[in-house]
C-alpha cells in the first residue's frame, strides 16, 4: 500500500464515520431537523452531502487505481440481496423490479 493509497483510506473512514453520525442524527432528530449553526441544511441533506463526500473519496480511490470500479450488476445483485432482508421492503420491489438476471443489467446506472 503507497501513502497515497492508505491516505485514501484513512479519508474513506472518516467519510463513513461521518455517513453513520448524520444517519444518527437524523434518526434521533429527524429528517427535517437542523442544527442550528446551519438552518439551510436539514439532516436529510446534510446526509446526502456526507454520503457524497464519501463517493467522492471512493472514485478518487479508483482514479488512483486502488480500489476497482464497481459494476452496476454487483450493486443490483447487493440490492437484491438487501431486500430479501429487509423488514419493511415495501415499494422497493418495483422500484429495483426485483431483477431476476443482473448480468443483463447495463453497466451504466
Amino acid at each position: 500500500m503507497t501513502p497515497q493509497d492508505q491516505e485514501l483510506m484513512f479519508m474513506l473512514s472518516e467519510e463513513a464515520g461521518e455517513v453513520t453520525q448524520a444517519i444518527g442524527k437524523l434518526l434521533r432528530h429527524g429528517p427535517r431537523s437542523f442544527h442550528p449553526n446551519k438552518p439551510a441544511e436539514d439532516n436529510k441533506a446534510a446526509l446526502l452531502r456526507e454520503i457524497t463526500d464519501f463517493m467522492a473519496i471512493y472514485y478518487l480511490a479508483q482514479a488512483a487505481g486502488f480500489l476497482p470500479i464497481i459494476q452496476s450488476r454487483h450493486v443490483f445483485i447487493a440490492m437484491k440481496r438487501k431486500q430479501e432482508w429487509m423488514k419493511y421492503p415495501n415499494g422497493l420491489r418495483s422500484a429495483v423490479g426485483m431483477i431476476d438476471n443482473p448480468l443483463q443489467m447495463p453497466e451504466a446506472l
